[in-house]
């Protein structure tokens, strides 16, 4: 007989939820320094995402402030059913349809190269750790 976690609403389950073992870290010893250092993390991804949430909704004919409004609801989303605590969410999703753009335009051999070269730098950092 399965598992509850090998079962497919199981998984979904365990996966979809925000309360897993992605926050563990801000029941250690050092709960101060924790927060701190996540609220500060979490300061400089918004001087970062703020500006380039409003650039690309009026890329795409939108006020700016529907670029906020989407950036905060999307990095919220992922922040809570996402599948690690250190992946960026928000704004920076919007690279698809542009490079997906680019790549139905021009030739998209280098960015084919660019993006593997990418991957494999990707993988020897978390091959390192």
């Amino acid at each position: 007989m399965k598992s509850n976690e090998e079962t497919l609403t199981g998984r979904l389950r365990y996966f979809l939820s925000p309360f897993d073992k992605r926050y563990e870290d801000l029941i250690s010893a050092n709960t101060k320094g924790n927060i701190l250092k996540d609220l500060t993390a979490g300061l400089i991804v918004a001087m970062v995402a703020i500006p380039l949430a409003m650039g690309f909704a009026m890329a795409s004919g939108l006020r700016p402030e529907q670029g906020i409004v989407g950036g905060a609801i999307a990095g919220l989303l992922g922040a809570l059913f996402g599948g690690s605590k250190y992946q960026v969410y928000g704004p920076t999703a919007a690279f698809i349809p542009i490079i997906g753009g680019l790549m139905a335009t021009y030739n998209h051999g280098f960015l084919v190269l660019v993006s593997l070269l990418a991957g494999v730098m990707l993988m020897y950092q978390a091959w390192q750790n």
